[in-house]
């Protein structure tokens, strides 16, 4: 539990607040935008734009890092630092060049002592090749554990190790996708990713894992194995027909008490072509929550009652029962979760309408007290008509509590969902680093062309607000034993 500044600042607030929160959101504003850096769009590819964790940082503002892809599909990283040059290098060897694919993009992480972690090129890997037959994979990353680099001294970005050869240097599990990058309060560094359970039948779930510094190893949360269904945080049945469950997404997030939120979103019945939702091509049916006070080392629902990795949505209520949030024929297949100020998970998932995505709806979901979390009906959700289509829209949270959504050109903040602060901000297609917010309050993002800039810029933007907020940083203790 948290025992530090913040909680204390934070106690303070709510009783002197508002009914909502520790402070009336509508009196904060835009303080101003700044581009810190700006990449010509001719210099990389839009394969980039696909990243699920682009940019990460370490101390602030003093090293910011931004991984993408050039137009040659060379992963390269930026390292930004206020009053130095610019460094651009290459994290892979000079003939290396990811595969032609949109789903081949890269995430970037640091951990707690500095070290750099990069992670991509995989779209189901090492399995599945492509439809001709080759490997997606070239020279010695066919048939390695995992396609992962580290950086060789702590936030140099100028020479990387290959460390996707050994499975105790890989992530825990298997069969990678969509790995993104997360840190909780203490900058211990997670990753969270699709993994393949079973090559042969094509099942597959989701599953997370975090790196110890002292072991220089990757350890699966919940103590899960490394490969198959004993790993996996979420795995759930393959069915016949088109997408079967490979359509698995989910979210990580960390509260202001270092609590761990997970929520799944999962494709749980077979889905045949004739009954395919029109305009949608990631789809799912249900959604689960999960969390830890332990950083992962044991899991619990939302009512306190304990379970156990391997999770499933789709079998009976057991040890391995995740939490039912919403079940719905069809849902979008990305998920978004964070810890509210009030101690209570939300969970944002969108939902198509009858032109597709454009006018679709999304839904705060959020456990109603004293529920059965054996009901597939114990969780509440809120239809909100601040934004109509959640489809791919960034969720992160600050020390006090405040959870942002970041929608295209503008900020929703809230303390919880159901009364929403609109905050304009000028700049298109936004991707957040997490760590940032909760370190400053203000947010560090990358975005893609938009009416103020062409290529790819990195965007710092601060907020004013009617209290201060609370430092951050090493002076803060947290003790995981309860």
């Amino acid at each position: 539990m948290y025992t530090g500044t913040i909680c204390t600042l934070l106690s303070a607030a709510l009783a002197s607040g508002t009914e909502t929160g520790p402070y009336d959101l509508s009196k904060e504003e835009l303080y101003g935008q700044q581009e810190i850096f700006n990449l010509r769009a001719e210099r990389y590819h839009p394969y980039t734009e696909k990243s699920q964790s682009i940019i990460a940082n370490f101390n602030g503002d003093e090293h910011i890092f931004v991984v993408y892809l050039t137009d040659k599909r060379k992963p390269k990283v930026l390292h930004i630092r206020e009053g130095y040059e610019t460094v651009d290098e290459n994290v892979g060897e000079s003939w290396y060049a990811a595969f032609d694919n949109q789903n081949h993009h890269f995430s970037i992480g640091v951990d707690e002592e500095g070290y750099i972690h990069v992670a991509g090129d995989m779209n189901g890997y090492p399995f599945w090749p492509n439809d001709g037959g080759e490997p997606k994979y070239q020279r010695y990353h066919v048939d390695q554990y995992c396609m992962i680099w580290k950086s060789k001294a702590p936030l140099d970005v100028t020479a990387f190790e290959f460390v996707g050869d050994k499975k105790e240097t890989s992530l825990a599990g298997t069969g990678f996708w969509n790995v993104k990058f997360i840190n909780d309060l203490e900058k211990r560094l997670y990753a969270t990713y699709r993994v393949v359970t079973d090559p042969d039948e094509k099942k597959t779930g989701w599953g997370a894992s975090w790196y110890d510094t002292k072991t220089k190893t990757w350890v699966g949360i919940n103590g899960g194995l490394p490969d198959g269904e004993s790993f996996s945080a979420v795995v759930t049945k393959d069915g016949e027909g088109l997408g079967g469950d490979r359509n698995v997404y989910g979210d990580m997030g960390f509260d202001r008490d270092n609590k761990m939120h997970i929520s799944v979103g999962a494709l749980t019945e077979a889905v045949g072509e004739e009954s395919r939702p029109e305009g949608m091509s990631l789809f799912m049916d249900s959604v689960g929550y999960a969390s830890s006070e332990n950083g992962g080392e044991t899991l619990e629902r939302s009512d306190g009652s304990s379970c156990v990795a391997p999770l499933h949505l789709d079998k009976e209520c057991n040890g391995h029962h995740m939490e039912t949030v919403k079940k719905r024929k069809y849902l979008e297949a990305y998920v978004c979760v964070r810890g509210t100020v009030f101690d209570r998970p939300l969970v944002m998932v969108a939902a198509p309408g009858a032109d597709g995505r454009v006018d679709g709806s999304t839904y705060f979901c959020s456990p109603e007290k004293n529920h059965d979390s054996c009901s597939s009906e114990g969780w509440k959700c809120y239809e909100s008509d601040k934004i109509k289509n959640a489809y791919e829209r960034w969720m992160v949270s600050d020390a006090l509590g405040v959870i942002t959504i970041i929608d295209g050109k503008k900020l929703l903040r809230m303390w919880d969902a159901d009364e929403m602060h609109e905050i304009e901000i000028g700049h298109g297609r936004i991707h957040p680093c997490q760590q940032y917010t909760y370190e400053t309050g203000n947010f560090l993002s990358v975005t893609f062309s938009s009416e103020q800039s062409e290529g790819m810029s990195v965007i710092r933007t601060v907020l004013s607000r009617p209290m201060q907020y609370p430092m951050t940083g090493k002076a803060l203790s947290f003790d995981r034993s309860n």
